[in-house]
């Protein structure tokens, strides 16, 4: 059971990785050509930057808590939970 989610954590964080190096560099190219300045999708673009991050640490790291003790899954959980209420309180500025 572990070795399957384990995989499939795996397969789903190397995917959002792969999206992530791809937003990362069109921003990059993005601040220099000025392809697109606003909109929805540059929008899109930004929260993907800001927050994929987020959720990329969330899937690796739960990849490695799947075979741990119960205390370092409950200290992840509300590390978590601290993280997200503090982007909830204060969000990041879409640059």
């Amino acid at each position: 059971m572990f070795k399957l989610l384990a995989k499939i954590f795996g397969i789903v964080s190397g995917a959002l990785g792969l999206v992530l190096l791809l937003v990362y560099a069109f921003t990059m190219f993005n601040s220099y050509f000025h392809w697109i300045t606003s909109g929805d999708l540059y929008n899109a673009i930004q929260f993907l930057r800001s927050y994929g991050i987020l959720a990329l640490i969330v899937l690796s790291s739960g990849s490695l808590m799947l075979g741990r003790l119960i205390i370092f899954k409950i200290i992840w959980i509300l590390l978590l939970i601290l993280i997200i209420v503090l982007m909830i309180i204060f969000p990041m500025p879409i640059l």
